[in-house]
């Protein structure tokens, strides 16, 4: 019941669309589009991709310091068999969270001994709003995947512990043989979950914590268990190291060092715990103001509170271990996300809840648990918890609803983080592909109003759409602005000669024309521009040679055999006209151009009868 509410929740997804990182990871992304990358997956960081849309931008992705081929090689199988349909994608997504969310009620019982407990803790999970940042999109499946094998490599765990209890008094070699296939399978799903994301970095440490606290094994032996798993890790270090260069891609700590971090983190991991609490409002892109000093006062208000939290998880270690375990799993798996060691891009994002939202559903399964066991009101609780979790239900279906296209995701975006300039400009990005050319132009100036220091493509954007919305010399400022920062784009002189020219500003059209034609001598379409700007000011002879220069580069260009056969109709070259056009009607013999020649071959022919008074001759007829 709790996998089907799972599904249940995210069925929406099946109709989303690609969005945001999804065009680098998969459309974009030519390793994952045949088997013959396979060594390219595992020797090369997360986002690198053989294609680009953006250089700037792609060459910063390049280097981000991502080791995660688990989570490529899943694309790759999406891809071989769903192609760029985003249907499979996000049904993988879906089956993926319906099977962590299986493994959590598996696991819990371990840690409940009650079924109801366990199924309220796993429906919590199942449905929980925080996890629809992880579920809905396709970008998601890191944490996803991570998720899963962390889970199965604790399950697997969980076995060998169990094997040992049932196996007590018999000799050490039945005892190691019971062991064996457990500790390999749980040290390989511990692998893929560290080739999925980095943050499985902490399961040697929560291992010990288990063998010593839960199991009580002694800290000796919690150290022989702990050190398997971290001699996996020093091999996947090794391997992340050969084939990523580097553990932190490069960044540097937030908040200006070690100090302003633990300051603003504090603040975060307290944020995270009202989320888990009450998920509203939701954000897919948390701008965070951080803590430099120890005057802020969020940062007591945060540290009192996980104070106490902490304080009372010790209370109850020994009266109740489980609640203990619940709330030590929550904390420890937000340990890699503090960005204390910066392997992270952002400070703070619901995704990095999934795998630790796992502890705060154990700690509420176990609470439930022990109401029922000392004080008698654990079906009053079961009840507040399955209630939280139809109205949490609700939230994740209606969540939804903001992944479906990049237009809700990023509408939702700029409704929830106003002052982000990223979420306005993508916002207008959307505006123009919809054709919404007003509330596009009100997005990037807003952008511009909140980040001066914008891009070149804020910039090409408003002036994308202010030419689309006959704002001809707004859009020739920001095209002016654009190749300020960068005067080298090709296409932004194309576009700007295109207004010059709407604008009747011939000279400067020709100016921008002789630019693209200055950074790109090969591009015909430029010369063909050239030479329509040439053609418009009665400049024939240099319009000709511009058209010439097109065909010599492009010989299928039509438009330019076309206005080649009009010079030669105005400077009294019949042979050749008819000959350009001749050239248009077998290029384009069923389109405008080619019906154009025919109309002019036709009149001009009968011009040239009626001229040397010869009658056109009649085609014979077959018998």
């Amino acid at each position: 019941m709790v996998m089907l509410a799972a599904f249940g929740v995210y069925v929406r997804m099946l109709q989303g669309n690609f969005l945001w990182d999804d065009a680098h990871l998969i459309l974009n992304n030519e390793r994952i589009q045949s088997l013959s990358h396979l060594g390219q997956i595992f020797t090369s960081d997360f986002w690198q991709t053989s294609k680009s849309t953006n250089a700037v931008q792609d060459s910063d992705l390049d280097k981000l310091g991502y080791y995660r081929p688990a989570v490529t090689l899943s694309y790759l199988g999406d891809y071989l068999h769903w192609k760029h349909n985003p249907f499979g994608y996000h049904l993988v997504n879906l089956l993926l969270h319906v099977a962590v969310t299986g493994l959590v009620y598996l696991l819990s019982r371990e840690f409940l001994k009650r079924w109801m407990p366990r199924f309220a803790a796993a429906l919590l999970f199942a449905v929980h709003p925080a996890h629809a940042e992880t579920v809905s999109p396709i970008w998601g499946r890191t944490d996803l995947l991570c998720g899963l094998f962390f889970l199965l490599a604790l399950f697997f765990y969980l076995r060998v512990r169990k094997a040992e209890e049932r196996i007590t008094g018999q000799d050490q070699e039945s005892k190691t043989q019971v062991r064996r296939m457990p500790w390999v399978a749980s040290l390989f799903f511990f692998l893929l979950a560290l080739l999925s994301k980095e943050m499985a970095v902490v399961f040697p440490l929560f291992v010990f914590i288990l063998d010593w606290l839960w199991f009580e094994k002694g800290w000796k032996a919690a150290v022989r268990s702990a050190m398997l798993y971290a001699a996996v890790l020093v091999f996947y270090l090794a391997i992340r190291f050969l084939s990523v260069g580097a553990y932190f891609g490069g960044r540097t700590l937030y908040a200006g060092g070690v100090f302003g971090t633990l300051l603003t983190m504090t603040r975060i991991t307290a944020s995270y715990i009202r989320l888990m609490v009450w998920p509203m409002p939701l954000n897919s892109y948390y701008l965070v103001d951080p803590t430099t000093s120890l005057g802020d006062a969020r940062f007591w208000g945060a540290f009192l509170l996980l104070g106490l939290l902490f304080a009372g998880l010790l209370a109850v270690r020994k009266a109740a271990p489980a609640v203990f375990v619940g709330g030590l799993w929550f904390f420890l798996l937000l340990l890699p996300v503090t960005n204390l060691f910066p392997i992270g891009g952002v400070m703070m994002a619901e995704r990095f809840l999934y795998l630790p939202s796992i502890g705060f559903c154990l700690l509420v399964g176990a609470g439930i648990e022990r109401g029922w066991r000392t004080h008698g009101i654990g079906e009053s609780a079961l009840g507040l918890a399955v209630l939280a979790s139809i109205f949490f239900g609700w939230l994740t279906y209606n969540r939804t609803e903001s992944w479906l296209n990049e237009y809700n995701f990023f509408r939702a975006m700029v409704w929830s983080s106003p002052e982000s300039p990223m979420a306005h400009n993508n916002l207008g990005n959307c505006l123009l592909a919809r054709r919404d050319y007003i509330p596009a132009i009100r997005e990037y100036e807003k952008t511009l109003a909140l980040r001066p220091e914008s891009p070149p493509d804020t910039h090409i954007g408003l002036g994308d759409a202010c030419a689309a919305a006959g704002r001809y010399e707004d859009a020739a400022l920001s095209y002016r602005k654009a190749l300020e920062l960068n005067p080298n784009l090709i296409p932004v002189y194309v576009n700007l000669g295109n207004v010059y020219h709407q604008m009747e500003d011939y000279p400067q059209a020709i100016a921008a024309f002789k630019k693209v034609i200055e950074l790109s001598p090969g591009l015909a379409l430029a010369h063909y521009n050239l030479g329509n700007e040439y053609y418009t000011l009665g400049r024939l002879a240099e319009a000709e040679w511009s058209y010439k220069e097109a065909v010599r580069l492009e010989p299928n260009l039509v438009y330019a055999w076309f206005m080649l056969a009009k010079i030669y109709e105005r400077t009294n070259r019949t042979a050749e006209a008819l000959a350009s056009w001749q050239k248009c009607v077998s290029l384009d013999g069923q389109g405008q151009i080619g019906r154009d020649s025919r109309s002019k071959i036709s009149e001009v022919s009968q011009a040239l009868f009626a001229k040397t008074g010869k009658k056109k001759p009649k085609a014979k007829s077959r018998k």
